[in-house]
């Protein structure tokens, strides 16, 4: 995929929720994010201990799929692109692993690119990340591409501490409110 191709399959963009289209652009950004070790090209576990950011994707045709990923920082960062079936594990990144690229192209700031063949009804997800770990350059802003002969449908995945404490919340407000009415009801009295 030469880097216009790719520059140009990166022209839409969504910052959460879910979209869907025949081509549909997500955006986001991996500093500060969880990290995993993730896998090499071929599947297998890597030292590299890298923040990442996952949406879910689920497609109404089956047919081969276009996925791309480019940095959209500056200074830019080594993208790696990786492919899930049905759920992706940071604690287990070798588990329904279907696919990765580093680079798209032979200069790695032209990002990391992939097609597969994906069947309606299955759910994937898609793991955005960089080559090297936290803290090296290889973290940061992104724009990702997904493009296919059906309507695809990409949400964002909240990084696991965020639903963790929104439940926290929730039951904290919950348990304040419960409290709060029965102060009243014993103050009436």
């Amino acid at each position: 995929m030469t880097r216009t191709l790719l520059a140009t399959s990166v022209a839409m963009l969504a910052t959460g929720g879910a979209l869907t289209a025949s081509v549909v652009t997500l955006s986001g950004d991996t500093t500060g994010q969880p990290t995993f070790f993730r896998t090499t090209e071929t599947g297998f576990e890597s030292s590299q201990d890298v923040p990442y950011t996952v949406y879910n994707i689920t497609v109404d045709a089956s047919g081969s799929y276009i996925f791309g990923v480019v940095s959209t920082g500056s200074p830019g960062f080594d993208t790696f692109l990786s492919l899930y079936d049905v759920a992706f594990d940071p604690a287990a990144s070798e588990t329904n692993w279907l696919i990765s690229n580093d680079d798209a192209t032979s200069d790695f700031t032209d990002g990391s690119a992939f097609s597969f063949n994906l069947d309606p009804g299955s759910i994937y997800a898609l793991v955005v990340t960089g080559y090297l770990g936290a803290g090296a350059p290889d973290e940061g802003a992104f724009s990702a591409n997904l493009s296919g002969p059906g309507a695809i449908t990409a949400t964002a995945v909240p990084e696991p501490g965020s639903a963790l404490t929104g439940l926290l919340s929730a039951g904290l407000g919950f348990a304040f409110c419960t409290r709060r009415k029965a102060w009243r009801n014993r103050a009436s009295r």
